[in-house]
């Protein structure tokens, strides 16, 4: 599998502390495509099976993140 992607994060702070680190909310977002450059088969054991889909693992996607976070000096 192949990853091509650009991403981009936010950091709401809630604040700053005494040593000059902040802390807040985290919010990220990435873009990308993947790319499958091999096409797998369906096998039982060592035996092929007949007449199983063709899957691909490969299309664009959007992935929306949240979460927690923090920056120390």
């Amino acid at each position: 599998m192949l990853n091509v992607a650009v991403g981009m994060d936010y950091l709401i702070s809630f604040g700053q502390d005494r040593d000059g680190g902040r802390g807040g909310f985290l919010l990220g977002i990435r873009a990308g495509y993947m790319i499958s450059p091999f096409q797998g088969d369906w096998s039982m054991g060592e035996l092929e099976v007949a007449g199983g889909p063709d899957l691909g693992l490969t299309g664009p996607y959007v992935r929306v993140m949240f979460g927690g976070g923090g920056i120390e000096p």
